[in-house]
C-alpha cells in the first residue's frame, strides 16, 4: 500500500488470474510499443494486438487497473476510462 492507504495497480492484480500473459504476442516484443510518449500512435501495438489469441483477456485485466496507461487489450488508456463510465 502506498502512504494514502490504497493499494498499487500490482497489489490490485495479485487476486487476477494473469496466466494468459505467457500467452500473448506483446509479452515476446517488449512494452516500448504499448506504453508510448502523449500524442504518439499505437499502430504497431494494434496490428499485435489483432493477432493476439488473448486480448480480451488482456482487457479484462487493463479494465481491471484503474488508471494503468498504455494500449492494452486493444485500448487505449482514454478508451477503457470511456468502457468503465458506461459500465457503471
Amino acid at each position: 500500500m502506498n502512504e494514502h492507504g490504497k493499494k498499487s495497480w500490482w497489489e490490485r492484480t495479485e487476486s487476477l488470474d494473469t496466466q494468459w500473459m505467457s500467452k500473448s504476442l506483446c509479452v515476446e516484443i517488449g512494452p516500448d510499443l504499448f506504453f508510448i510518449e502523449q500524442g504518439g500512435a499505437y499502430t504497431e501495438a494494434k496490428q499485435i494486438c489483432q493477432m493476439c489469441s488473448v486480448t480480451s483477456e488482456c482487457l479484462t485485466w487493463a479494465l481491471a487497473q484503474p488508471g494503468i496507461g498504455g494500449f492494452l487489450g486493444g485500448t487505449t488508456e482514454h478508451q477503457r476510462r470511456r468502457m468503465g463510465r458506461q459500465a457503471s
